[in-house]
């Protein structure tokens, strides 16, 4: 009897790989598919894509190909199966005995015991010995998954390399040296000799510096910086305790070591880099006072000006698997430190608690009935417990244990059951979670060998990573586009890093949040939903789950109420989601459906913004927001906290939401600046459309000049009726406003129609959205030549560039029609959607800069808005903003044909700007 006789798999097509005896490098897929099966070797795009990689690297390799699974599945892979089938995948190794093993998903590292997540392994080199064959290999995310994400394929290609390096033997070992002093003297030692260092010679020095603190919060005084490293040559790295709360310096100590690092990272001898630069200078400078420029470079920010659609994949031990790759899981013994430690306190933390729950039981049973009765009660009218649960509990209830009286085990049972749902304060007891490990819990042999490390494998990052900036520039040479787009190195220096410092000082200061009228917001949320509630239910006469997986309200939509479904889920199942219900409540004016709209629109906003938000500001009433420069492949701004998605207004009970956003006091007004038309207007410059610029020169309403143009209408008719939304004038403007926008989407006919009724609730067939969307480009010819150039450019060369110096590159354009038209949408999207996002941040640095000395700064930016303060009654605020976003535009972007226009508004807080 074989393996594959007890597998629930047994009858379904194996796999057999064709042998190719001993091999270079076995090739390790998850689960082949009925062609694979059949041929005996991989068929599957993306598996080839693999492949082609590996032979181009050296054609000679001898390569096998296998699969965790040996068969293709009946249904979807679970883990007992890669275990049933990993004795016939071992045989394979010990048989052919490869020099590298190249792991493509979480299943093929299963199979040989590696049970960790995709992100926590990719890239790692890691050891084995498979049935008595030693042998390295290389975990990777799947082909599957580089064809659904093909920002990664980067990353499966690094990873080949590293295979095929493991079979070259040229795996370097990094010779590295680092110095962890105890004491003052000594760090001030070590420091000297590293401001001696910068000082050799003539050029200045790179100088890479890194922090461990206890918490990602700088602004909460009660976190703290424990250590500061740095690295100013190869394979060194110099970590020392700064603010430990056992081994750290007092104060006066502190001052002398900040002012000596201020020497030793002086400009002028100097250039530094970081990795997530604003974090670490939000805690230097900001919180400590080092007084020092914002870093010269960040790490993750140039990787991602090199691999812009990588995901998570920007993080400095992310980088080091990749460049430094004997070093690829530096961390892991200060991560296990830490889950041990955090266990230890978990474990510690839940005896105090059970034991202090003891004690309390013995002072519960000194408490007379009526004290107890009174305690329960006021649990129940505290809503902490039900009030069936306390019936009885205030007798205590004993049986006779031998000559003595003990309390039953039922009632004990029963009182430890309520004990346990109260929170620990209400019975003055600790409570059983621990608080949560940080990086100051370490023993010092682990954490600052760790912080040096940091140090030193930053600097060696950027310094493989400038080489690569170098190459780019030689490309861009070859292909003769030089004068169209600047190389990788200006752009970091003169675009990307000045706008890290104005983020690292945003969220540190945070936005002032209205407390007050925040509550006031809940408690009207609070009154209207079950006011909603009450409604829906009377209107079918039964309470149900009104949740969107819920079968008692399919049943009441497509049952009772006999509704055509609009839709239906992967699993077969009537779609209950927020189109479908809108489409429904459309079609048929169910007052129960509009009802149901509005408690789901206002219970999201109650959880998902209202109440996060008033937790998050609890501790200082601001929101410390995140704003990510490397979060986006098109080099938007990404945001946490509900900023970029919180809606504006809350119509259904008439809640401004963003006059919840303050200035920092009531000596200041919010200004919100927005600029008009922007993807528009950078669409100008690529495509130098005659008709497009003179509309925008002229200062007409460009949606309005479309809805005429793809019209019987005039212009004037059109803008004269557009506030009218009964009218055709209006109706045609939205259309014309969506056929302007959906054409930097590089948007068909078939996206056209469906966004149009969607968005909009205007009906236009596939064959009108096609006849006008041709009707467009008759009007706009050079816009239709911009996107057809952009295509062969990205057809001929696989990336895209912009005039502001940004790449967009498409791995996987080769792989099918599916990865080419998907390609070429970005491509199109990608150069004025980052071109019109660089000038907006660039506008955002000129305008902190500018307004600065006034007293004023940027408080947030979404998307194509920038939200600042002044002094209330500060002059000339118009004419500074003409030159700082009209003539500045106009002097630092000279190929934007059009006028750079904005429209601002004033007042107390975001919401009442006008």
């Amino acid at each position: 009897m074989t393996i594959c006789d007890e597998c629930r798999h047994k009858g379904q097509t194996r796999y057999n790989g064709k042998d190719r005896g001993e091999l270079d490098i076995l090739v390790v897929g998850d689960a082949p598919g009925k062609v694979d099966c059949r041929r005996g070797h991989y068929t599957a795009s993306q598996y080839l894509a693999v492949l082609d990689q590996i032979r181009r690297l050296k054609p000679s390799y001898t390569v096998g190909q296998e699969f965790a699974l040996g068969c293709k599945p009946e249904d979807s892979v679970k883990a007992q199966d890669i275990s049933h089938c990993s004795p016939r995948l071992h045989e394979i190794v010990s048989r052919t005995k490869p020099k590298a093993l190249l792991l493509l998903g979480v299943n093929a590292a299963r199979a040989f015991g590696i049970n960790k997540n995709q992100l926590a392994i990719r890239g790692n080199i890691i050891e084995l010995n498979v049935e008595g064959h030693p042998v390295k290999a290389v975990a990777s995310y799947s082909a599957g998954t580089a064809y659904k994400e093909p920002g990664l394929a980067s990353c499966i290609q690094a990873d080949v390399k590293k295979a095929a390096a493991i079979v070259d033997g040229t795996i370097n070992n990094l010779d590295y040296q680092l110095e962890t002093p105890e004491t003052f003297e000594e760090i001030m030692s070590a420091l000297e000799k590293a401001r001696e260092a910068t000082r050799a010679g003539t050029m200045k020095k790179l100088v890479s510096v890194d922090t461990e603190t206890t918490s990602l919060e700088p602004y909460r005084l009660e976190e703290k910086m424990i250590a500061i490293s740095l690295s100013w040559k190869k394979g060194q790295g110099l970590a020392f305790y700064f603010d430990h709360h056992e081994h750290g310096l007092n104060k006066e100590k502190q001052d002398q070591v900040l002012s000596k690092l201020e020497e030793v990272l002086d400009p002028e001898y100097t250039v530094t880099c970081a990795a997530n630069a604003k974090f670490d200078y939000k805690w230097l400078n900001y919180r400590y006072g080092l007084d020092i420029p914002f870093f010269d470079f960040d790490v993750m920010l140039l990787e991602h000006l090199l691999d812009e659609d990588k995901k998570n994949e920007y993080g400095l031990k992310n980088l080091t698997r990749d460049y430094i790759p004997e070093l690829a899981g530096y961390d892991e013994e200060l991560e296990k430190a830490l889950a041990d430690i955090q266990n230890k306190f978990d474990k510690e933390a839940k005896e105090k608690h059970e034991q202090a729950l003891q004690d309390y039981f013995t002072k519960w049973q000194e408490k007379t009935d009526e004290q107890r009765k009174e305690l329960l009660k006021d649990w129940v009218r505290q809503r902490y417990i039900d009030l069936p649960e306390i019936e009885g509990l205030e007798k205590i209830k004993t049986v006779q244990n031998g000559r003595k009286k003990a309390v039953s085990k039922a009632y004990t049972k029963s009182l430890f059951k309520v004990l346990k749902k109260l929170p620990p304060e209400i019975l003055d007891i600790p409570g059983s979670v621990a608080r949560k490990v940080n990086y100051g819990d370490l023993p010092r042999e682990i954490l600052l060998p760790y912080a040096a490390m940091d140090a030193m494998v930053t600097r060696v990052i950027f310094t493989e990573q400038y080489r690569k900036m170098e190459e780019d520039y030689t490309q861009i040479k070859r292909l003769e586009i030089a004068e169209k787009t600047t190389d990788l190195a200006k752009t970091l220096r003169f675009m990307t890093m000045p706008l890290a410092p104005k983020i690292s000082e945003m969220e540190y200061q945070g936005i002032r949040i209205d407390r007050e009228k925040l509550e006031d917001f809940i408690a009207r949320v609070d009154a209207k939903i079950p006011e909603l509630k009450d409604r829906i239910f009377s209107s079918i006469g039964r309470k149900i789950n009104l949740s969107s997986s819920s079968g008692d309200l399919k049943r009441v939509l497509f049952k009772e109420k006999r509704y055509e479904p609009v839709k239906y889920t992967k699993t077969g199942d009537f779609s209950t989601d927020k189109n479908s219900m809108e489409v429904l409540y459309e079609k048929n004016e169910d007052e129960f459906i509009r009802d149901l709209l509005i408690l789901r629109r206002v219970e999201k906003v109650r959880e998902t913004y209202f109440i996060n938000w008033r937790g998050e500001i609890e501790y200082d009433g601001r929101l410390h927001f995140s704003l990510n420069q490397h979060g986006t492949a098109t080099y938007r701004l990404s945001a946490n906290k509900g900023l970029q998605n919180a809606p504006a207004y809350l119509k259904e009970i008439d809640l401004n939401v963003k006059s919840l956003f303050l200035p920092d006091s009531e000596e200041y007004d919010i200004f919100d600046l927005d600029i008009a038309n922007a993807e528009l207007r950078v669409l100008c410059g690529y495509s130098k459309d005659e008709t497009l610029i003179e509309a925008f020169n002229q200062g007409l309403d460009i949606h309005s000049l479309t809805a005429a143009k793809i019209s019987d209408f005039t212009y004037e008719e059109i803008k004269a009726a557009k506030e009218d939304k009964t009218s055709e004038q209006h109706k045609l403007r939205q259309l014309g406003k969506k056929i302007n926008f959906g054409t930097v989407y590089s948007m068909g006919a078939t996206s056209l129609s469906k966004q149009l009724w969607a968005e909009s609730r205007i009906k236009v067939s596939e064959d009108e959205a096609k006849q006008y969307l041709n009707k467009f480009f008759e009007e706009y010819p050079k816009v239709k030549e911009y996107m057809e150039k952009t295509r062969a450019f990205a057809r001929a060369h696989r990336f895209v560039y912009t005039y502001t110096g940004r790449r967009r590159r498409f791995p996987m354009l080769g792989v099918d029609n599916h990865q080419k038209f998907k390609a070429f949408r970005q491509a199109i999207n990608c150069r004025i959607q980052t071109t019109s996002a660089d000038i907006v941040n660039t506008n955002l640095v000129d305008l902190d800069d500018a307004i600065k000395p006034l007293g004023g700064r940027v408080l947030l930016t979404v998307h194509d808005s920038i939200l600042f303060q002044l002094p209330k009654d500060t002059a000339g605020v118009t004419e500074l903003l003409d030159q700082v976003i009209t003539e500045n535009t106009k002097n630092k972007f000279p190929w934007l044909p059009v006028e750079w226009k904005y429209d601002v508004g004033k007042g107390p807080n975001y919401g009442e700007c006008a």
